[in-house]
């Protein structure tokens, strides 16, 4: 006897394409959530990998940072460069006097001591999508950033050497050598330029540490936010701030009680 050839009905397609898209439904917002944290590993062991070139430089350099020319800071007003808490890495044509085609920053381990150049960058870095060309800026006369504040020497007691930094403007030890690059500040030229929509920072320790800290609420205390203090005056300030509470952390202070939340 012939068998009649199996065949699903309509109602049962569509009973089979409505499971589909509700596990796709289901699934998607997982994936996209593993896709953030994936990105914000990745991020910190970058940041990692620059904490341990700054070492590397350190031991060539008794025990110094790298920081950037001793001239005025062409954004920064009232700042120099290597007192500037900053994410450039080289200064083109448009930088001030004496500091002109320059390495900058964390820039200075752009030769000899950055293997993986890729570091300057976060893969969550919600501004700088070609990394290519930002690196092929350096060596020209066009201004060159990467995805991460660097401090130099913003809110320091001390010199270059780690061992004479002794407290900022607090009376805290400093601890905080860079963070991920949260800046809220449209006041100034690329001034709003964040990392991982804001809500989240990677913040490395002069002990080699690279804790991540989520949002305090729906405010990021770890970011330079202009509608905390207004005018484009303010920016060094709230800098300093942004140190402060990377300070703060670092000795052991909780993300809820930092002096400017």
């Amino acid at each position: 006897m012939l068998r009649k050839p199996f065949a699903f009905t309509l109602i049962e397609l569509l009973v089979v394409i409505s499971i589909i898209a509700l596990l796709i439904g289901i699934l998607l917002p997982a994936l996209s959530s593993a896709r953030h944290t994936a990105k914000l590993v990745v991020c910190g062991m970058r940041l990692k990998q620059v904490g341990v070139a700054i070492f590397a430089y350190g031991s060539d350099f008794k025990g110094q940072i790298p920081v950037g020319p001793d001239a005025d800071h062409h954004i920064i007003t009232g700042n120099k460069y290597f007192n500037s808490m900053d994410n450039q890495l080289w200064i083109g044509d448009g930088g001030t006097a004496g500091a002109t085609r320059n390495y900058t920053g964390m820039g200075v381990l752009h030769h000899g001591y950055l293997e993986n150049r890729q570091a300057f960058f976060c893969p969550d870095d919600d501004d700088i999508t070609d990394t290519d060309t930002e690196l092929n800026n350096i060596g020209t006369g066009t201004d060159s950033y990467g995805s991460y504040f660097y401090r130099q020497l913003d809110e320091i007691n001390g010199d270059t050497r780690l061992s004479s930094q002794t407290t900022n403007s607090l009376g805290q030890k400093p601890t905080v050598l860079a963070m991920d690059r949260q800046s809220v500040f449209p006041s100034i030229p690329s001034g709003t330029r964040t990392n991982h929509k804001n809500k989240a920072s990677n913040l490395m320790f002069t002990d080699g540490r690279v804790v991540r800290y989520s949002n305090n609420g729906e405010k990021n205390v770890f970011s330079v936010d202009e509608s905390d203090f207004p005018g484009a005056g303010s920016f060094p300030v709230l800098l300093d701030q942004l140190v402060q509470n990377g300070d703060h952390v670092g000795n052991g202070g909780s993300q809820d009680d930092v002096p400017n939340p």
